[in-house]
């Protein structure tokens, strides 16, 4: 399996939190908001994820966003397709979480509710099916593999200072585990997007391992690989 379909595989397991998360702001968004990321492999187009926020409304008697998120990637004989929905609270915490995907013509399926201080997780397989119960962190969000979008959610969730450290408890459905995201607020850079300049904070992660590229106010432009032989990049 290549390593875009395992993006975020790799870290999941023994990630123990280092550091109290960083502390949240409420979401700015507004339903209709969309976005794209495109991923791209040594300057091989690869594909891309796309979200949209549908509505803002309530879920179990808690104000919330309802997101939906398509992942459409393939490569070397292997291709990926995500139709999923997720729903998370007015400071992107997960509420609850489904997809449907196709990777290489077999169909899986997943549905997760997060429950507290446990998310409970139903899921097939092509020959297996899954029924577990995992405890999580504080303030977690779903960051699921190759769902950029959530990680989006998530930045403009935390309140970013230069300087300044990331730690956000997260979940990953595919995986069915939990985890802590630890990076550090390097510098701030000028990047360039399809012809339009922005300021932003360099972030560097080890875990995942990555140069992660997000505005003051929370709005991810790139993601790379430190040999920058993975890049996702915002399509403006």
């Amino acid at each position: 399996m290549k390593k875009w379909y395992i993006l975020f595989v790799i870290f999941l397991a023994g990630c123990m939190q280092q550091a109290p998360p960083t502390e949240l702001r409420q979401l700015d968004i507004s339903p209709g908001t969309t976005g794209t990321f495109e991923f791209y492999e040594n300057g091989v187009f690869l594909g891309t994820v796309s979200y949209t926020v549908e509505k803002k409304d309530t879920y179990n008697g808690e104000e919330a966003y309802f997101i939906h998120e398509v992942v459409d990637l393939q490569g070397s004989g292997l291709k990926m397709y995500i139709d999923a929905s997720y729903v998370v609270d007015l400071y992107g915490r997960a509420l609850y979480y489904e997809f449907e995907a196709q990777v290489n013509d077999e169909t899986q399926t997943m549905k997760a509710e997060f429950l507290g201080d446990h998310v409970h997780e139903i899921a097939s397989r092509p020959g297996k099916d899954f029924d577990k119960t995992v405890k999580i962190g504080e303030n977690t969000f779903t960051l699921d593999n190759n769902m950029i979008s959530q990680w989006n959610i998530m930045f403009r969730s935390l309140k970013l200072e230069s300087g300044g450290n990331v730690v956000a408890n997260g979940f990953a459905a595919q995986p069915i585990s939990a985890f802590t995201v630890t990076g550090e607020i390097t510098e701030m850079v000028s990047l360039e997007i399809s012809q339009h300049t922005y300021d932003c904070f360099k972030m560097d992660f080890s875990t995942p391992p990555y140069y992660m590229y997000v505005t003051e106010d929370g709005i991810l432009l790139k993601m790379e690989t430190k040999d920058s032989t993975l890049v996702i990049v915002r399509k403006e």
